[in-house]
């Protein structure tokens, strides 16, 4: 997925989306969120079963979410996008992920 972007949207019965890649060198990470006006959602970065970076955790509807991360390991990561805790999905407008190695 790297490079490419993926939208996809959230709802009661699909409330979060985990996306897997693997990186074979030691650039950093970098995850971007285009969340809908209407919504609010979070987004996390995993080395299984660790959380490596806090999260992507900008409170309000239709705010971007971004993260970093400088990783000391090659292999698989995962990357989770969820609904804000008491937020409001969007069932009408995707949100759009991009991971990037820079």
């Amino acid at each position: 997925m790297a490079g490419e972007g993926y939208a996809d949207y959230l709802c009661a019965e699909d409330p979060e989306d985990w996306f897997y890649f693997v990186i074979s060198s030691l650039e950093r990470i970098v995850v971007d969120a285009m969340v809908p006006a209407n919504a609010d959602y979070d987004v996390y970065l995993y080395r299984d079963p660790e959380v490596l970076f806090p999260y992507g955790s900008k409170t309000g509807d239709g705010l971007a979410e971004h993260i970093e991360y400088q990783p000391h390991q090659i292999g698989a990561y995962q990357v989770r996008v969820t609904r804000a805790a008491g937020a409001h999905y969007s069932a009408t407008e995707p949100y759009l992920l991009t991971v990037n190695y820079r």
